[in-house]
């Protein structure tokens, strides 16, 4: 069977069309912690002309912990913990690692034959032969490299993260 060139036009379309699908992909998964971490509620508010209207709100999901205590003074035994008899509320968007749905690092290299035929660039995976009636183009080993790095997490993503900690810090101190 006869091996095609490929042009290149086509190659860098496929490799960003797939880009392009991993990302998207990974926002809906990074969308998802919304569901994951968060109810949501229905709740009747006024609007800017006085008419009532149902706005949707996001709670966090929280957990209760009973928190231990400080040892006493005088004591430096592990049995001197006391476990606090108000539980303290941690929301677990709080306890995950922000960078939990993202490519950490990814690379992708690819050899090829170049070849320039009809004014369009061709590409080679295999060095082409000649047959009895078509001598092989002449073409150029070329190598491809491409390197993906993570992005950084949403500054709003950091912000609301840090509240929460915050938030959970208070309850402690």
């Amino acid at each position: 069977m006869k091996k095609k060139p490929l042009s290149l036009k086509k190659f860098v379309q496929a490799v960003q069309t797939a880009i392009t699908s991993s990302n998207e992909q990974l926002i809906a998964k990074n969308l998802a912690l919304f569901d994951t971490y968060f109810i949501e509620e229905e709740i009747e508010t006024t609007d800017t002309k006085g008419q009532m209207a149902i706005k949707k709100k996001l709670i966090a999901k929280t957990v209760a912990l009973n928190y231990p205590q400080s040892p006493s003074l005088d004591t430096k035994s592990e049995e001197s913990f006391a476990i606090s008899k108000d539980p303290i509320e941690v929301p677990l968007l709080s306890l995950i690692p922000l960078n939990m749905y993202g490519i950490q690092k990814a690379t992708f290299a690819v050899e090829f034959h170049v070849a320039v035929i009809e004014d369009e660039v061709q590409l080679y995976f295999d060095k082409p032969k000649a047959t009895l009636f078509r001598k092989a183009p002449k073409t150029k080993k070329s190598k491809l490299k491409i390197k993906f790095n993570p992005q950084d997490t949403p500054e709003g993503l950091k912000l609301i993260n840090e509240c929460y900690e915050n938030y959970l810090k208070r309850q402690i101190t």
